[in-house]
Order: structure tokens, then sequence, then C-alpha cells
């Protein structure tokens, strides 16, 4: 009896070792999650989609998981149901993110349930970016027969003072909880000692008794079924020689041992096979039927794709022959500009001062107007250019604390005139801000958020530029321009970065511009390989986010290296 007991710890032993590490296996195959990697690089911590992924994951290998998925910094993302992680462990989590080391701990919760929670890192170019915080009630654990599961010091204590009536095992717990003790166990009950050699006898004797009738039952049906099957053998022979045209009364004394059932059942077979025939004739004149509707969509799928690809080509030619218009006229447009500006800059520097003032004024507008249409034409053919041709990066090592710094300067007086404070901010070391890039382009897109940014702040508003580290030891680094400024309606969010594209609340402000610069900006920091996003509240403000990689990574566009 003691053989069996500890046969059956052992077992359960097994089985709570198979299901810890059934969980453990499977948090950790999350930490690898594309799901889960994609809401760490672009966390708002509403990741509502990843809800539904969570919600799937309620119960591993029978047993119930509470499951919470974080940032670096120990703030909740999703969770897989109610989140019911109290405040010391959240503590706990952010304690074992600084340490570094995947970790576990048993604990009692409110209601004095033993519980083990657990934690794992997710990992990005190896840098903890993550985490998975996890818990399971050891009551959730199935026992088994008459073995319980004893953890903690209990378990320790267990196993180093066993007694002649206690059967332990140990649990082979997996890694992340290598410093918790499990240990199955086993009391042998006094009133097990019935069972003695007598009874072994009386189990024997009654075993042999068993296997006789066994025996005898097998013999019996064998025959039988060994007779049936001969006749069977024979049927199939007399189904050889005459084919399917034997019945049940046809020269019953030639058919010698074969009984009318096995003779039936052949009929049957041959009633099938011919039905199968029937079938099988139906089957091929659908299949002709559907190679005939196949070649002929076939065909006439070939003719749309070859529309398509007349389509297509048309479109290209289209598409170059409005960037050639596009030079062409801004081309025409620049030389008259040209002429006009200069012309209007002679008269204003040579007009005496006794001119008539409207005159001077007048002067003036025209001066303003032809030169916000010369810059109109140069942001028209940049586009053009950048879009169309080739763009050859000039990438070297830049520091954008030293390059938001030139911006500033550079606006300060624009921010004067506007009575607009700008702040720069620099919430990472300067060593940690430093990337590849081509600096004139992108000392055009910080000059173009900074610009409208002010441009779009009323008097005594604010513009804030921050930049630091996007991630711990990670490869980004992110700007972000905020201004407390009129704002963009909701319903313009998806033409903001379309060319000429002007917001409604802009129109109504009667600020001037071309709606050229954002889609210009955009295309700049696309192709140094990052991303631009906004947000904004009419009334409040709006907020650019622009990440950009530390590293180059060259594509198909030029590049040339200083």
């Amino acid at each position: 009896m003691r053989a069996l007991l500890k046969k059956d710890a052992s077992l359960q032993a097994v089985r709570v070792s198979s299901a810890l590490h059934d969980i453990s296996t499977q948090i950790s195959g999350l930490t690898n999650n594309a799901l889960l990697l994609n809401a760490l690089f672009d966390s708002i911590h509403n990741e509502r989609y990843l809800i539904p992924f969570l919600n799937s994951i309620q119960r591993i290998h029978g047993i119930p998981v509470e499951i919470l998925f974080t940032d670096f910094q120990g703030r909740e993302i999703a969770s897989n149901g109610n989140n019911s992680f109290s405040k010391q462990e959240l503590n706990w989590l952010r304690e074992k993110l600084l340490a570094g080391q995947p970790t576990s701990r048993e604990q009692h919760n409110e209601k004095g349930e033993d519980e083990l929670i657990a934690v794992e890192f997710i990992l990005i170019s190896k840098s903890v970016e993550g985490a998975l915080l996890y818990k399971i009630k050891v009551a959730d654990i199935p026992g088994q027969n008459n073995a319980q599961i004893v953890h903690g010091k209990e378990a320790k204590l267990l196993l180093h003072s066993l007694t002649d009536r206690a059967i332990a095992v140990a649990v082979d717990m997996p890694l992340i909880y290598k410093d918790i003790n499990f240990v199955v166990t086993s009391n042998l009950n006094p009133a097990d000692g019935w069972v003695n050699w007598r009874s072994l006898w009386v189990f024997f004797i009654l075993g042999v008794c068993v296997v006789g009738i066994v025996i005898i039952l097998g013999l019996y049906f064998g025959r039988r079924l060994t007779r049936d099957l001969l006749d069977l053998e024979f049927f199939a022979r007399r189904i050889t020689e005459k084919g399917f045209s034997v019945s049940p009364s046809e020269d019953v004394a030639s058919l010698e041992v074969a009984s009318l059932e096995v003779a039936s059942l052949a009929q049957s077979i041959n009633h099938m096979l011919e039905n199968l025939k029937q079938e099988q004739s139906k089957i091929l004149l659908l299949n002709t039927s559907l190679e005939e509707r196949v070649a002929q969509r076939t065909a006439a799928l070939t003719e749309e794709v070859a529309k398509n690809e007349t389509m297509v080509s048309r479109l290209i030619e289209l598409d170059k022959v409005k960037n050639d218009l596009i030079k062409n006229v801004n081309h025409e447009l620049r030389t008259p500009l040209t002429s006009i500006i200069g012309y209007v800059d002679m008269i204003i520097d040579n007009i005496d001062s006794d001119v008539e003032p409207k005159l001077t004024a007048s002067l003036a507008i025209v001066q303003r107007n032809a030169l916000r249409l010369q810059l109109f034409v140069e942001n028209m053919m940049e586009v053009s250019e950048l879009e169309f041709e080739h763009t050859v990066l000039v990438v070297s090592t830049i520091n954008i604390g030293d390059l938001l710094g030139d911006v500033d300067k550079t606006l300060k007086l624009t921010a004067d005139d506007f009575g607009v404070e700008v702040t720069l901010r620099l919430d990472s070391p300067a060593s940690d801000l430093l990337i590849d890039g081509d600096i004139n382009q992108l000392e055009q897109v910080f000059t173009n958020l900074v610009h409208n940014a002010i441009k779009f702040t009323p008097l005594g508003g604010k513009v804030t530029i921050v930049a630091r580290r996007a991630h711990v030891n990670g490869g980004y680094v992110e700007v972000k321009v905020t201004d407390t400024g009129i704002g963009i309606p909701v319903k313009e969010f998806p033409n903001v970065f379309n060319r000429l594209f002007r917001a409604s609340t802009a129109l109504d402000a009667a600020i001037p511009g071309f709606g050229i610069g954002l889609s210009l900006v955009r295309f700049i920091v696309s192709e140094h390989h990052g991303t631009i996003t906004f947000d904004s509240t009419v009334g409040e403000g709006t907020v650019f986010t622009v990440t950009l990689p530390t590293r180059y990574v060259s594509t198909s566009s030029p590049v040339e290296t200083t």
C-alpha cells in the first residue's frame, strides 16, 4: 500500500510540475508576441485592441491565470480581465523591473488565499521595455486522490522530518519558480492495514477465474467469427467468378458453408458499388463543367489584369505629366516674381520721404505678397523634387539638442513678434540625443513644426519643445512640439498631412499659409525611417511627436555620408 501511495504522489507531482511548466512556457512565449511589442513601441496606455487578445487567455492547463501587461516603468497597459493586482504587487513589480531579473514569490491575498505571483520581462534589443505580471491561486492547482500539495516553509520542514507513515515527493518547479518549494504528500492511513496476505490470495483466485471466463468466451466468439469470415471469403471467390450476380437463393448448395447473411452482405456491397458508379459519373460531369467555368473565369481575370496594367501605366504617365506641369508652372512664375520683387525693393529703397503714405503701404503689401508667392513656388518645387526625384541624404552624426537650440534661436524674433513664449527642454543627456541623419533636412522639419506652432498660437501663448531618448537603452530619439494654439478639429485629422490642406480653424482665423509644410515634414521624416504623429484639441492646442532612429539604415534612397 505504501508503494501505491508513493506512486500516486509521484504522479500528482508530475501533473503539478506539468501545469506550472505550461503556464511559465506560455507566458514566456507572450513576451515575443508581435501585438504586445507593437503596443510597447507606440503605447498611449489605451490599447483597447489588446483586451480581446488578453481576454482569450483566461486559463492555462485548466488553471485560472490573471495577467497584467505593463510598460518598462510598471504602468498598466492592458489586462485579461478585471485588474485585481494590488498597489503592493505593482510596487513589487517596479522593484523587479529595476533589478532586471524575472522572478516569483508566494503570497497571501486579502482573502487569506495562497497565491503564486511572477513577472516575465519583454526585451527589445536586450533592453527591458515591458513586463507581464501574472498570478495563480495554489488552491486552483487540482489535487489527485489522497495526495495533497504542501508549499512554502511547510514543504521544507516536511522533506526534513518524514516519518514511516508519511510519503512526500518534491515537485520539479519551472525556472521562474526556482525559489519556491512544492511537495506532494500522502499519509498512510492505519485503516489501510486490512491489506494482508489472505486478502491477496482472494484477489489472486478471483483474477484466475476472470481470466478463465475471458478465455472461454474468446474461444467461442472467435470460432463463430472465423466461420463467418470463411463464409465471406467463399462468397468473395464466387463474386470473382460470376461477378455481382450471386443472390442468397441462387444455387444454395453450391455455396456450401456460405450463410444467407454473408450473401446478403455481398448483395448490399454490389448495390453500393452501382450507386458509387452513378455518383462517379455525376462527379465527372460536374468536373467537366467546373473546368469550363474555371477556364472562362481565368480568361476574364487575364483580361482584367491586362486592363489594370494598362490603367496603371497610364496613371504613371499622368503622374509624370503632372510633375512636369508643376515644374514648368513654377519655373514660369519664378522669373517674373523675381523681377517684381527686385523692382519693388528698388522702388522702396529709393522712395522719397514726402511720398504719400498710402503709396508706401501699397508697395509694402505688393512686396509681402510677392515674397509669399515666391515662398509658395519654392516649397512646391522642393516637394516635387523630393517626391518625384531621387532624394540624396547627406548623412552625418547630429546632436538633436544642438539642432533644436539653433532652431530656437532662429525663430526667437518670430516668436517675439507673435508674443509667444518658446521653451526648449532636453530630458536626456546630450550623448543620448545623437542620431544619424541629414542635418539640413531635419533642421527644415523642426523649423517648420516650431514655426507653425508659433504662428497658430494666440498672443501670450506658449510653445514647448521637448527632446528625449524614446526607450531605456532604446534606439530612438523622440521630439515633441506642443503649443497652446487654436487646435485642429478631429474630423480633419486624416487630411492634416495632405498637400495644400489647411485646417478650418486656420481659415477662420485668417492665418496665412499654403498647406505644404506638413506634407514636406512627413516625407523627410519617412526618408529617415522615422514616424510623425499628432494629437489636437480645438481651443487647447496641438502636439506633434517625431520619432527618429539613432542609426540610419540605407534602403533604396541615395545616401552621402560625412
